[in-house]
């Protein structure tokens, strides 16, 4: 696998922009020991971030 793409989009801003609340989502689930929670926020913060980067590179 070619990891060199990814990061060029990584450091192009695509990956910071998503995930702030999400990780909160997380570390609250886990505070509260809601695994349920934190898997759906863990999810989320993979299915958030996958997007952006479907989209450059399909561009």
């Amino acid at each position: 696998m070619r990891y060199a793409p990814m990061l060029h989009i990584a450091r192009g801003g695509v990956l910071s922009k998503s995930g702030r609340q999400r990780h909160q989502e997380i570390a609250e689930g886990l505070r509260n020991l809601d695994p349920q929670a934190a898997e759906a926020a863990m999810q989320g913060d993979i299915a958030d971030a996958a997007r952006p980067i479907r989209d450059r590179l399909s561009a």
